[in-house]
Formats: C-alpha cells, structure tokens, sequence
C-alpha cells in the first residue's frame, strides 16, 4: 500500500491490526478482484477459507458484483453473456456451487430504436440477492441509452424474479434516473429479511432539510423496505431510515445517502454505509461511515469512520453475528469530479468487530470488494460450467 492509500485508509477512531474474523472454520469470504482477460481487465470470482484463496470458475467473462444466497450455495452474478461478450448489454447469471453449473436468470438485449438512427437502448444487472428460502432474487437492472449525438440517459428499476427459471415476479420501484439521481445512490445494494420475503434497498424519500429558512423540502437515499402487495406487485413496506440533508451558505446542500445495506444472520440488524456528499457538484470528495442499527430502525451507532475520499464497496456479516466483513477503496476522481463510485483497483478488504474495534484483516485476503461470507460446502467444482438457456 503505497503513503496516499495509508493516508486514506487511516481509521479516525481505531488504529489497524490485524483481527482475525470471528467466524467458524467452514466459513468462506468470497469476493470480487481484478484479473487480466482477453480483452483487458475484468473481475475474477475468489474464495478464502483458512487463509488459503483460490479462484472459482464460472466460465463467465467477468464476475461483476456478485452475491452469495443465504445458504451458501448461488452465486448470483452480472456478466455480458459469454457467446456476446463485445454486446452492449450484460445479464445476470446463477452459479451453482455445488453442481458447479451457471445457469441464465435474465438475459438484456441491445436493441436499435427504430425511430431514431444510431440510437441504441441496452441494460446491465447491478446488484442482486437471493432471498433467505432461496426461492426468488430480487436486482437492478440499469437501463442507458444513446442518441445519434453521442449523448444518453439512465434509470434503474428494482425487480423480483423466480430463483428457478428467471421469471419476473414483479417491478418493485422504477428509478428517478440520472438526471435526479446524480449520486447514483438508488437501489445501491439489496439484502433480504431473514424470515420472510422482505428486502431492504436504498430508495429516494422525502427528507426536510435542515437550516433552511423556507421549510424545504428535498429527496435522498434512505432505506425502504419492499415487500409483497397485491397479486404480483411488490412496494414499499416502511421508510428504514430517513438521511440528513443540510443547507450550506444558503445555496449548497450537503448531502447523506445510505448504501450497501445487509441484514444479520438473526435479523435483528441491519449493516449499512452512510456516504456524505459535501456539495452536490462533486468537487469534494465524499466521507463514509460504517453503521449498525436494530431492523426496526430505531437505534444505531457508528462502528467506524475514514477520512474523506475512502468509498464503500460491499459489507457482509460473519455467519455468526459478531463480525463485520468490508472493502474501502479510493473514490474515483475523473474529469475533475469526485464521482460516487469506488476505484476497483484500490478496494481492500477488512473486518471489524459488529459492536466496533479495532479495524482488522481476512487471512490470506488482500485486494478485493464486494466481499460476502458464505457457509462451506462439501462440493465445488474447480472447472466450472455454463448451462445454456
């Protein structure tokens, strides 16, 4: 780690040792690196157990913001399709970590808009869970497009779909799109309820917003929990938490979205990031904090903080209950913009403890993100597969 990546590293309230995570010895971290392919760098799927890594093999191009189901066995996992892989448009695939198969669960087309030349439509799975009894899989699906002047738009929508077959369930929520959501903060990680098929996700609500004079009003990221409606709709449950949103000079709002959000294997809590905008402009760069609350919403505290510039990507808790597995990395800085996204290149994983410590490190784990802690199976298979559609 070179001094600038110590510097933005360095924990505000704890000093960094080495802590090694509380979870039994079947327990696995599996999680995301770059790896070098064909055409340049990509994500390659890892797994560490006892300080030993090893790399799974999905037969998937990359393996991009992967999630681990509740019993440990699917492997949800963004992808462009391997007989497409230059395709615009990617689709998220199941692999099966004891049958060692990958299986299709949603397949996004690129598509011409016949009433505007050059204009392409296409779509890419961001991030996905499976829900505690396996039987469904909620995701975002990012929809872009383009026009003939080089110039495009996006909005997410948050989906439900069969586990099985990939079968849309239903539309949970479309998203604002870029031109409000220029934090790119809706539906930025999906955890579901222990115990029934409820999910939490972070989505716009209205907050108001604090040291104006006028009584304003404004929306950011908290999280809602989504569940089941009428016969195959899914909506909002309850507001989780509700972000704080300050005015500045009289113009400027700094702004709070909550992030990345995971439920305890009890249920009982819930981990999630708090990222500070310090300005709407993205001149500045961002603060993040690491939270725990009760389910309910109604208690919390603050287990770590990092100096501004250090952005989340993914947290995890150990099966056990007592251990917090993360990755940092320094936020992107493009085109003079500090934008809301973290530098893949740069993302390390650590741990801490679930009530707050000493920051530590996974054995035999360096670089990585998005990282998820799954039970030990009594097969994988080394080789891989891919099970067409």
């Amino acid at each position: 780690m070179n001094a600038s990546m110590c510097s933005a590293f360095r924990v505000l309230t704890f000093s960094v040792l080495t802590l090694v995570c509380a979870m039994t010895a079947s327990a696995q971290v599996i999680y995301g690196a770059p790896v070098s392919g064909p055409n340049g760098q990509v994500t390659g799927l890892f797994q560490a157990s006892n300080g030993a890594v090893t790399q799974i093999q999905t037969g998937l191009p990359t393996n991009e913001l992967a999630a681990v189901s509740p019993d440990g066995r699917l492997i949800t996992i963004s992808s462009a399709d391997p007989a497409q892989p230059n395709e615009a448009s990617t689709d998220l695939f199941a692999f099966d970590r004891v049958t060692g198969q990958t299986r299709r669960l949603v397949n996004n087309v690129t598509q011409e808009n016949p009433a505007d030349s050059g204009n392409f439509l296409f779509a890419s799975p961001l991030f996905s869970a499976t829900s505690a009894d396996s039987q469904l899989v909620a995701f975002v699906n990012q929809m872009s497009s383009n026009n003939n002047q080089g110039q495009g738009g996006s909005f997410r929508s948050l989906n439900v779909i069969r586990a099985s077959d990939g079968v849309l369930q239903a539309t949970a929520e479309l998203g604002h799109g870029n031109q409000t959501d220029f934090f790119q903060s809706e539906f930025v990680g999906i955890s579901w309820s222990r115990t029934n098929h409820t999910f939490v996700a972070p989505a716009y609500v209205t907050v108001p917003v604090t040291g104006s004079t006028t009584g304003r009003q404004t929306v950011a990221a908290g999280l809602v929990e989504f569940g089941p409606g009428t016969v195959g709709t899914y909506e909002r449950k309850r507001i989780i938490t509700a972000p704080n949103v300050y005015e500045q000079y009289g113009v400027s709002l700094v702004t709070e979205t909550h992030a990345l959000p995971a439920y305890s294997p009890s249920g009982a809590k819930i981990a999630f990031f708090r990222i500070t905008y310090p300005d709407p402009l993205l001149q500045s760069p961002a603060s993040t904090e690491l939270i725990v609350i009760d389910s309910s919403g109604a208690t919390g505290q603050i287990i770590a903080s990092w100096n501004p510039g250090v952005f989340p990507m993914g947290v995890a808790w150990s099966r056990d209950g007592t251990t917090l597995v993360y990755s940092l990395a320094n936020q992107k800085f493009e085109q003079n913009l500090w934008v809301p996204l973290g530098d893949p290149n740069t993302a390390q994983i650590f741990s801490i403890s679930a009530t707050g410590g000493t920051q530590g490190n996974i054995p035999g784990v360096t670089a990585g993100y998005f990282p998820n802690v799954a039970a030990g199976l009594p097969v994988i298979f080394s080789s891989g597969g891919f099970e067409s559609p």
